[in-house]
């Protein structure tokens, strides 16, 4: 079956969510490791062959249809600059909307601590790092790209060894390469913004309050951005159901979102209901060949 065909036939029976991060046409070294990147000409053809066969709208719209088989929307997890500077161009070309979901711990100055995490690696360091942060729990089989993200480690915790380990060395933290201004942020037709957590932290590795926290914090920043639209759907970090609980839906709700998005690798197919909160999954392109997107949808 050609990757035509098989997005035709998905099509019928499902909606498409895609979930990107980077757009470079060349990542910067610092995250060449762990980073889903999609470069802005394999997206645009991503995004043509998809808009042969799906209507396209906002991820808002999308969840809110008790029946989307058809419609497919884009959004992008992070908030890094490339979106904007590379490529929010090939949106405008094929007139296709987005929405960005931002952390907001960025416009306060902090970097993104996956990419210290990824800084770390590409560096070398991961075993001075286990080394140094022995409150920090390694598990058997898991790479530490991997068990830094586990819900059973408190992301706070991993963030300030982090921070604790650059110091040790005196190693400048990875450069900001998110948007790190809300005044940068582009007022634009085809563009909304939405809530990803303050700092990016596993929701579930945190108690009620730091859920609250992470949730409310982003939430009052995004109140800044006068002019431009946002989702009223809360990006769940890393995405996974491990990764957010009953304590996460009712502090999401409490702030007033309809529901959590995920990163599973998914089609939409309708509306459910994951620990009380309304779902919408979500499929994350690779830039490998389109020919391999049938089957990985299957």
């Amino acid at each position: 079956m050609t990757a035509d065909a098989g997005l035709e036939a998905l099509a019928d029976r499902a909606a498409l969510v895609l979930l990107y991060h980077g757009a470079w046409t060349t990542p910067p070294t610092e995250l060449a490791g762990g980073l889903h990147n999609v470069p802005p000409v394999v997206m645009r053809s991503q995004l043509a062959a998809v808009g042969r066969h799906f209507e396209w709208v906002d991820v808002d719209t999308l969840a809110a249809m008790s029946d989307p088989r058809g419609y497919a929307a884009v959004t992008f997890d992070d908030g890094y600059r490339s979106v904007f500077d590379e490529a929010l161009p090939v949106f405008e070309a094929l007139d296709v909307p987005i929405t960005v979901y931002l952390n907001g711990a960025v416009f306060e100055g902090r970097v993104f601590w996956r990419d210290k995490v990824r800084l770390v690696q590409n560096r070398g360091w991961v075993d001075a790092f286990e080394r140094f942060a022995d409150n920090v729990p390694r598990i058997p089989g898991r790479r530490f790209y991997r068990y830094t993200k586990d819900p059973g480690t408190n992301s706070a915790r991993v963030d300030a060894e982090l921070d604790r380990f650059l110091a040790s060395r005196a190693a400048a933290p990875p450069p900001r390469y998110c948007v790190d201004d809300v005044d940068d942020l582009p007022r634009h037709d085809l563009v909304a913004y939405g809530n990803h957590g303050h700092h990016h932290y596993v929701m579930s590795s945190l108690d009620a309050a730091q859920q609250a926290a992470e949730v409310d914090r982003t939430a009052r920043l995004l109140e800044r951005l006068r002019g431009g639209r946002l989702s009223r759907w809360f990006s769940v970090p890393f995405g996974d159901a491990r990764d957010f609980d009953a304590a996460t839906t009712a502090v999401i709700e409490a702030a007033g979102y309809r529901g959590v998005l995920l990163s599973r690798g998914r089609v939409h197919d309708r509306p459910r209901r994951l620990h009380g909160a309304g779902s919408v999954e979500r499929f994350m392109p690779t830039d490998s060949p389109l020919a391999f997107w049938p089957g990985a949808l299957a």
